[in-house]
Formats: C-alpha cells, structure tokens, sequence
C-alpha cells in the first residue's frame, strides 16, 4: 500500500532480497544512516534505485505494485519523487503498477505526467473473472473452513455478490470464519455459502455488517462516533497520539480502541490510523446507506479543530488548523493564526526540502480559496503568501524581509506587527519593494520554459499556450497550475475554452480539443496544411485561422 510511502519502499526491497539474486548482498553496502528521516526521494535512492542498479541486466522479468495511491496522503509526493521517475531510474526488468481512484489531484498527475493508464469498469465481465479466480484462491486456503470439493462453485457464487469489487472479497475470509465458528461443527458446505443472508451483497452489505460488530464490541455509539469522526473529517492517517488526545483516554485504552477496529483501520509502521478504503467514509456519510452507524463529519473537523488548537504547533496542526477551525465555525481562531507571524512561520518550514515546502504553502492557500477565506478583509496573508511563495518554499526566513518588503514598516496589518527578527543575518528592507497583497497584481505564473503567445480566462480557470509547445492551465484565485497539456510538436498560437472543453491551435498545423477537468485530449483535428493562428469555440462550434489562407469549422463534439 502507499498509505505510508517510505513504508511501502521498504516492503519492496524486502521483498526483492527474497526474489532478486544478489540484491540483497546490494542493499547491504548501502549507508542507512537516519534512514527513516530522510526525504522520501532519497530513501528510493537509496534502498531501491542505487542497489538495483549495481545488479546486472539479466534478470527475471518482475512487476512491482503500489495499491491505493488515492489512499495517500502524501499521493503528490509519491508521484513526483517515485511514479514519475521509475521507468527513468530503474532497471527495464522492474516494471511498476500502480492502482488508484482518479480523484482529482491524481488525475491531474497522470495526466500531466503523460502516464500510461487503464479505467477498470466494475461491471466488466474480465474484472468479475479476476474477483472469481482471486477468491478461488482464498477459499483454497481455507481447507479447514470451506469444504474443498467444488470450490470453483462456491467462487463463482461469491463474486456475483461483490458487485465487482475487490475490496469486498478482503472481509470474506473473516466473515466465512464467523459463519464457520456459528456453526460449531465441519466445514462449510456450498449450502451454507448459497444461503441469502449468510453473507452479505455488495460493499454496503458488507459494511453494514462490520460497523454493527464494531460499535457493539467498542460499548456503543458514544466511543464508536469520537473514534470515527475525526478518522473520517481527517485528511492525513492520525496516530495513536492524536487519537489519544482527542478521546481523552489513556494510550493504553487508545490502542484497545484502535484494536478493537482493526478490521477496518489500517495502522502503518509509522503508527498512524486511517480507514483501510475511502469507499468507507464515504458509507459513513451518506445517511441512506450508512443510517444510524453513520457519522456527523462536522464533529469530527470540531474534534481536529480542538486537536489543533491544543497542539498548534505540531506538523499536523500546522498543515490543516486552519481548514479544521474553519470547518467547524471558528473563523476568528483561524484567522488568529493566520495573522500570527510565528505561526506562519512554521506553517511554510514544513517540508524536508523546496518542492515540499511549496507543496505546504500552495495547500494553505488552496485552502484558503475553497474555505472562501482568500479574499477575507480579516487577514491578507493568504493574498501575501500566494505572492511570495516561491522565495517562501525556497527559504521561509525570508518571511521577515518579504512582509517588509510587502506591507512595509509602519504598517497596521496584524502579520507585520507580530513581526520576528530573525536570529540570523538577513536582508532588512526599508521601503516597500513589492507588490502588495492587495495590488492589483494578484499572480505572476511560472512554468512555461518559452514565450507565452496566447490566454484565455473563464471564471476561475486560465488557459495559456506558449513557444513549449505545451497548454497550460492554472487556477486564477490562487495561482496554482492544475495541468500541463503536451501533445502539439509545435509553438501553441491560440487557445480558447468554453465549459470543461479547451480548443488550441498550434504551429504544428493542427488544432486539439482537450478536456479542461481532466486534461486529457479528445480530439486532434489536421486539415490545415499551414500554422494555425488563431481558434474559438462557441456551443459545439469551433473555428479556426490559419497561414494556409482558410478559415475551418469543427464539430467540437464529434471532431
């Protein structure tokens, strides 16, 4: 799993000493010094790509996969440093699989990355064939609990009711032991497993039944709900230490808790707690499905708000204070915070090195934007921090001299007068140098490597086509860049966009028609035989200039 990064890198070399000869032998001439405090990059540097690079290329072809990148919390950190660079880094006989729900921001990655990808339908006749073979294989290794004689039957029976998902097979097992365990006496025959009710349908079936046992084995709803809001309103793994701050129990009673739910919580080697799947938040919160096993998400961003505030100055609260403080309606908290020139300051200091660190800043300010505090006459760091990010996430002591630099020394704003000297030598201006938080200037974007030709603005959303050859877009409130659009091999002319559809015209002589959500290319259309200049959209219309002396119109639906 990827729910704990440096984690599963550890349980893959694990296992190529176990698979690879002489890898082991590899891996031991490596330094390991603080291994578990280094930066994820370095730690695949060090116990993966360097030692398998030292082994010859006459190996055993071998397939590597890293389940549930959605399930990460750090899922930007592992695509950049890992995904991205394996098939660059690693020897061409380790091929990596990686699976994942594409959510957005993950989406985004593999798309901008230009990854090869593969949509699993659920109602897919191969992926029911594949649930039925894997559970096969679980019921074979169950010869003391399931009657061996048709397996294949029984399989056939219990991947109709997964309703095509994996997940659902990894409770069979317990749930066939239980059943087994009820009927005090031989194995479970295919009458006992065909029965209606004796196992659940489906993942609600499934989670109805496990969530029950849980809030009866835990003593009820009121230690079952404090452990579960604030597990499902969380948005990293929590550790024992949190949770045991939150329920207000010992540790000792914290980790029986926690042991009790085992079945539903992965725990990592790092200690922290999170639900073994998304799919079970988002059961715990639609009331329909979940009725009263269901959890209110507001007490559970109330129960992280009194975390955060009782330990502001831990990475955790300094991640997502202000987003917990928010969602539960402490505004004037947040805004303390935000307006605190210590705390910002150790708010952008976390992260090992300057991707990290902008990653920290660009999050906050994207939290500022969805939390619709961005713009908020009570504190203009979110506006001061979207201008000075990139000097911030290169060194945050240059905090001091970039609210000079912005705001000035006589000025009112919370954040300056709250100002800290440094304890190190810096750079102390003494007039405004830059922009201002609420100049006009809101943003400048970097990322193109050439000249910009060409911009289109809707609503939040800006396009931009450049001399790179690439289309970009960028969100105008807080300046983030959400996609890079590669598939021109020439200059990028114009672009437009209306809705979710991105038009691009491009010295290449064709246009393309992409997907403005997803970034991915819907259309390439190549009846110019000179450079296209210049393109528009409009409903399902799109127009096109070119040198070639014509001007085209397109179906953008239907290319």
């Amino acid at each position: 799993t990827t729910a704990a990064p440096k984690e599963a890198l550890m349980s893959i070399a694990w296992q190529l000493c176990l698979s690879v000869p002489g890898f082991a032998d590899a891996l031991d001439s490596m330094s390991f010094g603080g291994i578990r405090d280094k930066p994820l990059a370095d730690v695949f540097q060090t116990i993966l790509v360097n030692p398998l690079n030292n082994l010859g290329s006459d190996q055993i072809r071998q397939v590597v996969v890293l389940d549930a990148l959605d399930e990460c919390s750090k899922s930007d950190d592992v695509m950049r440093k890992v995904i991205r660079t394996w098939k660059d880094v690693m020897p061409s006989w380790l091929v990596l699989v990686v699976s994942t729900r594409p959510e957005g921001e993950i989406q985004r990655g593999i798309t901008n990355n230009s990854l090869d990808s593969k949509v699993l339908e659920l109602k897919d006749e191969q992926n029911f064939r594949d649930i039925e073979k894997h559970i096969e294989h679980l019921l074979c290794d169950m010869k003391d609990t399931v009657d061996q004689k048709d397996v294949a039957s029984y399989a056939k029976i219990l991947s109709e009711r997964s309703e095509g998902l994996f997940i659902w097979a990894s409770f069979l097992p317990e749930t066939l032991h239980r059943i087994h365990e009820e009927k005090q006496g031989g194995v479970l025959t295919l009458q006992d497993i065909s029965h209606k009710d004796a196992i659940p349908n489906g993942l609600g079936g499934m989670f109805e039944e496990y969530f029950a046992r849980l809030r009866n084995k835990m003593g009820g709803e009121d230690v079952y709900q404090s452990l579960l809001t604030p597990i499902v309103a969380a948005r990293e793994p929590l550790c024992v230490e949190q949770l045991t701050v939150i329920l207000n129990k010992t540790k000792k009673k914290t980790k029986k808790i926690v042991g009790d739910a085992r079945n539903l919580l992965y725990q990592g080697g790092d200690g922290r707690v999170a639900l073994i799947h998304k799919r079970m938040a988002d059961w715990l919160l639609d009331d329909d499905l979940s009725g009263d096993l269901g959890v209110d998400i507001d007490d559970g961003h109330t129960a992280l708000a009194d975390y955060c505030s009782s330990s502001r100055d831990g990475a955790f609260s300094l991640r997502h204070a202000v987003f917990h403080l928010v969602k539960s309606g402490r505004h004037a908290e947040a805004f303390e915070l935000l307006n605190d020139f210590a705390w910002v300051q150790s708010a952008i200091s976390v992260g090992d090195d300057e991707a990290q660190r902008r990653a920290t800043i660009g999050n906050l300010i994207r939290d500022c934007v969805e939390l619709g505090i961005y713009f908020a006459p009570e504190s203009d760091t979110p506006r001061f921090l979207s201008k000075a990010v990139h000097a911030l996430s290169y060194d945050p002591n240059e905090l001091a001299s970039q609210v000079l630099a912005r705001l000035g020394h006589d000025s009112k704003d919370p954040l300056a007068r709250s100002l800290r000297t440094p304890d190190q030598p810096w750079l102390k201006p003494i007039r405004v140098t830059l922009a201002r938080p609420r100049d006009p200037l809101l943003h400048v974007l970097k990322g193109h490597s050439y000249g910009v030709n060409s911009v289109a603005i809707q609503g939040d959303t800006i396009v931009s086509g450049s001399d790179d050859k690439t289309v970009r877009i960028w969100n105008a409130t807080s300046g983030e860049e959400q996609h890079v659009l590669k598939g021109h091999s020439g200059p990028v002319n114009s672009v437009a966009i209306q809705g979710d559809t991105i038009v691009s015209g491009s010295r290449d002589k064709t246009v393309r028609i992409w997907n403005a959500t997803s970034g991915e290319e819907q259309h390439v259309l190549k009846e110019h035989s000179g450079w296209v200049n210049s393109v528009t959209i409009q409903g399902d219309t799109v127009v096109s200039g070119s040198d070639d002396k014509t001007v085209r119109i397109w179906n953008a639906t239907s290319g």
